[in-house]
């Protein structure tokens, strides 16, 4: 072994020339090679895989909300109240956010308009029966009795002369008992918090001081190297915000947010880790050897 290294520093030293063409031409290669890693920052990458996690992974990939960051604006003074300056300051929040990154941001859910609300109810028109229960066909059996019929008349012939009736003329030839507002108010009883109504179609709360939407991601939520950047500029344009309406305050949370904050964490531990452990080991053999130069002589 001692004869090969000893012949290969003959050989460089009487081939200076041919080594240095070598060596760059090893280096290129290797460069070039490097240059073709793709790397991914996904933090779920970090847990150990196995069946169970990458099971557990895809059905968590498959909530809709996992990809969508919930934002609050609100008024930092809790006696102010003006629905239309939130409404405003969340159209041009995701005005501006949709345009500084749109490859970076989904479907947003900020306004809720109306045919929404229809298709929710064609839905329920649609699939009726599931949505029912035994008390539910004991409420439609009085609906349709005799006096049940003679009321349901009385309510839409009034609904028809009022000024309603644009909206409502349509709804009552699909739906003239209200059987369809039944399976709603049974949904509107599953409502953890019911401080929250529709304000001209956005999601307020009650003393219209809290506005409430939904950002959708272009990426799932573990893709924290863009997403990262994206929370980058969600923060920078809150603060922009905040200097011109320093009234009002806007926040996010979602699993999203975590996943970057975790990510950045643990690059900084590894960073303060891979450091200190450099350190250690450039102070220990500068010491034994007493000779700055070993250490770089050892690492490489």
């Amino acid at each position: 072994m001692t004869n090969v290294f000893y012949r290969l520093h003959v050989f460089i030293k009487r081939h200076k020339f041919l080594s240095i063409a070598a060596l760059i031409s090893l280096l290129g290669t290797s460069l070039f090679f490097a240059s073709k890693i793709r790397l991914e920052e996904n933090i779920i990458n970090l847990v150990p895989q196995d069946e169970n996690i990458h099971q557990i992974n895809k059905v968590l990939d498959g909530f809709k909300m996992n990809s969508r960051l919930v934002v609050h604006v609100y008024f930092n003074d809790t006696a102010s109240s003006d629905p239309q300056a939130l409404i405003d300051i969340s159209h041009r929040f995701v005005d501006s956010i949709s345009s500084a990154y749109p490859d970076l941001v989904g479907d947003v859910k900020l306004a809720f308009p109306d045919t929404q609300l229809q298709q929710l109810y064609d839905f329920y028109g649609q699939h009726l029966p599931l949505y029912l229960s035994l008390e539910d066909y004991e409420e439609i059996e009085m609906r349709t009795s005799e006096d049940g019929i003679n009321r349901t008349i009385e309510n839409s012939y009034k609904t028809l002369i009022s000024p309603v009736s644009v909206f409502a003329r349509k709804m009552l030839v699909k739906d003239p008992f209200g059987f369809l507002g039944i399976p709603l108010e049974n949904t509107r009883k599953l409502q953890v918090d019911d401080n929250f109504e529709l304000y001209q179609n956005h999601l307020l709360t009650k003393d219209r001081r809290h506005l409430i939407f939904f950002l959708g991601l272009a990426y799932s939520a573990n893709e924290t190297a863009n997403n990262g950047i994206l929370i980058d500029g969600m923060n920078a344009l809150i603060s922009e915000f905040q200097d011109h309406e320093p009234s009002i305050n806007i926040e996010y949370v979602g699993q999203m947010a975590v996943a970057v904050a975790n990510a950045g964490q643990i690059k900084q531990d590894i960073i303060l880790t891979v450091s200190l452990a450099l350190l250690a080991l450039f102070l220990f053999i500068t010491l034994f050897y007493s000779r700055i130069r070993m250490f770089f002589i050892a690492v490489t």
